[in-house]
């Protein structure tokens, strides 16, 4: 695991771009050129964004993203998981993540026992 950021895949942008042409040039009850390109534009970040969040990777990416702007996750996510890995934090069974310590995850969760 690399930590890098996932680059927007292929089809996404192909049909982020499709629904900007079709949406700009169905929509006729704009007055100007400027509004059918942003009304096109707009319909174009809408096919877009659901075929990306139709997509499991577009899902993760969305809460990855929502989670660490509210500060719950770091922003680089997987690089951080990889680097306690490393440390030796946390343990890896397939791709789920495992505290070592129990006493840490308790302590992480907010559930401490009474010891």
């Amino acid at each position: 695991m690399s930590g890098a950021a996932p680059t927007l895949p292929g089809p996404v942008l192909t049909y982020g771009v499709a629904g900007t042409l079709i949406g700009g040039l169905v929509i006729t009850n704009v007055p100007g050129v400027a509004q059918a390109v942003a009304a096109g534009a707009l319909f174009g970040l809408a096919v877009g964004l659901s075929v990306c969040l139709s997509r499991a990777w577009g899902a993760f990416g969305c809460t990855r993203l929502w989670l660490a702007a509210r500060g719950h996750v770091p922003l680089r996510l997987m690089a951080f998981l990889d680097d306690a890995h490393r440390r030796g934090v946390l343990r890896q069974v397939g791709a789920v993540y495992q505290f070592r310590h129990v006493r840490l995850q308790e302590r992480l969760s907010g559930h401490e026992s009474a010891r």
